[in-house]
């Protein structure tokens, strides 16, 4: 198995609410944020509120709720698809652990919730399709890959009960594998018409996961529970990361 060599194009957090519980969002942007947002999006009758701010150099920082979820988000800052190569927020796990310590703070504020949610898309870049494929080959052992396959999607749940001591309690680790193409054009305005010149093809392993806990799971979970959940949630991902699709 190869060294986990992962960049992150986006990290996540979310967290559903009880059906009854008050969600009052007006504080929890400060002490997470470094600055006060760049954009806020609001739309009452959606029941939609989004905040985005600067972060650091590499990543801003979304808070989107709407009705009962709520959601945390790094994501690259919106100049950085402007840039050579995939766009990421940083290196994993470093950037990982930073955003699970920042929702950390957030969790003692946060509403009753029936689930809790880690997701992030990792990906490794190849020098080309093949080498992108035999490094995926490398974390899905289960099916064979010929290095000049394409279009290669493979979804799987392994669930596991958790380790926090909740009666009942599973969480599904949800996998997705596959490789993708960013593709760079140039275009060059003419007298006439525009040349549109290829200029490169660059490929990628990329792992999308989704840790949550079960929907199964009967009535709110206990609040003093949710640090050790988002742990337990931050490990799996490691894990899966780390030694790709196994049992």
């Amino acid at each position: 198995m190869p060294p986990p060599t992962w960049i992150i194009e986006q990290a996540r957090a979310t967290v559903f609410a009880m059906p009854n519980a008050t969600i009052d969002y007006t504080g929890w942007w400060a002490p997470l944020a470094t600055t006060e947002p760049d954009q806020v999006n609001q739309q009452p009758k959606l029941g939609l509120y989004q905040a985005r701010g600067h972060f650091d150099d590499d990543k801003d920082l979304v808070l989107q709720v709407k009705e009962n979820r709520i959601d945390w988000y790094f994501v690259p800052p919106e100049d950085a698809f402007e840039r050579s190569g995939f766009a990421s927020v940083g290196t994993f796990p470093e950037v990982l652990d930073t955003f699970v310590t920042l929702i950390q703070k957030w969790l003692p504020s946060c509403p009753e919730a029936s689930r809790l949610a880690l997701g992030a898309v990792l990906l490794q870049p190849g020098t080309d399709r093949s080498a992108a494929y035999r490094t995926l080959q490398e974390y899905v052992r289960a099916v064979r890959l010929d290095p000049n396959s394409s279009d290669f999607l493979y979804q799987i749940n392994r669930p596991r009960n958790t380790q926090t001591e909740i009666p009942q309690l599973r969480i599904n680790r949800l996998t997705k594998w596959s490789v993708i193409l960013l593709h760079s054009l140039l275009i060059s305005p003419g007298e006439s018409s525009s040349t549109v010149t290829d200029r490169r093809q660059e490929f990628a392993c990329r792992l999308e996961l989704d840790l949550n806990t079960s929907s199964d799971f009967s009535g709110p979970l206990p609040s003093d529970k949710l640090p050790s959940l988002m742990n337990e949630l931050a490990t799996w991902a490691k894990e899966i990361a780390a030694n790709g699709d196994v049992e």
